[in-house]
């Protein structure tokens, strides 16, 4: 039986390649393999010590980024075109109003939720960018789980530029408070032209009824001159 090098080397050291041990022989070797197995140990535990403080960090990692996702209200995504597969985060989930126990819609799934009017537009961004590999960014309109429309922003770009693309990436926003307070503007600013409209066509009357009432008024002295000056006259009436 061939062992491995280094008890090889030890056993030549001790005097137990290939002549008969002696006693002594034999208890620096069991030294050497108790020696072996506590350094084991110790490997085994800082290892597995590592691996835990690792993976608590990781953990503590994730939470502070799904946090920091919550505050900013928006959701992070990936996309594998070879194995049509989507991975969300958890944030995005609650964006869209989908359950985070249940697996994410496949593309087409999402299609379908996406509004008609969108659906051929965010088809040739995602076309592009697995062909050129160009980024995007799109506001689109899309069912969430209560049955209503919402508006959302996507951005999305290839993992790598590798040839061929296969994988993007990106995040999304829900902007639907944004989009309802950019028509309440707007509704707002059609309500202020339509005043101001109003208000020009009353200012422009009012000047208008200023000005005849100045003519009557200047007409109503001419006539009550005439009229004082025809009784001063000496002229009789025949």
């Amino acid at each position: 039986m061939e062992y491995h090098r280094t008890l090889t080397r030890q056993l030549k050291n001790l005097g137990l390649d290939g002549t008969t041990p002696s006693l002594e022989s034999w208890e620096k070797v069991k030294e050497i393999v108790s020696k072996t197995y506590t350094e084991a140990d110790q490997e085994r535990y800082l290892l597995e010590r590592a691996m835990e403080l690792s993976s608590q960090e990781m953990l503590e990692i994730n939470q502070r980024l799904e946090r920091a996702q919550e505050i900013a209200g928006l959701g992070y995504w990936t996309y594998d075109k070879s194995k049509n597969l989507i991975t969300m985060s958890k944030e995005l989930y609650r964006i869209y109003g989908l359950n985070p126990s249940e697996p994410a819609p496949s593309l087409e799934g999402f299609m379908l939720k996406i509004h008609e009017n969108d659906r051929e537009p965010i088809r040739n961004l995602l076309e592009k960018a697995f062909s050129q590999g160009e980024a995007y960014e799109y506001e689109f309109q899309m069912k969430h789980s209560d049955g209503k429309y919402r508006w959302y922003r996507v951005i999305g770009r290839p993992v790598s530029l590798e040839k061929p693309i296969t994988t993007l990436t990106g995040v999304v926003l829900d902007i639907t408070k944004r989009k309802v307070a950019e028509e309440e503007i707007a509704d707002l600013h059609d309500q202020l032209v339509t005043s101001a409209r109003l208000a020009g066509m009353a200012d422009i009357a009012s000047s208008t009824l200023h000005n005849v009432g100045n003519v009557l008024n200047s007409a109503n002295v001419s006539v009550e001159f005439l009229r004082e000056r025809s009784f001063q006259s000496d002229i009789k009436e025949i």
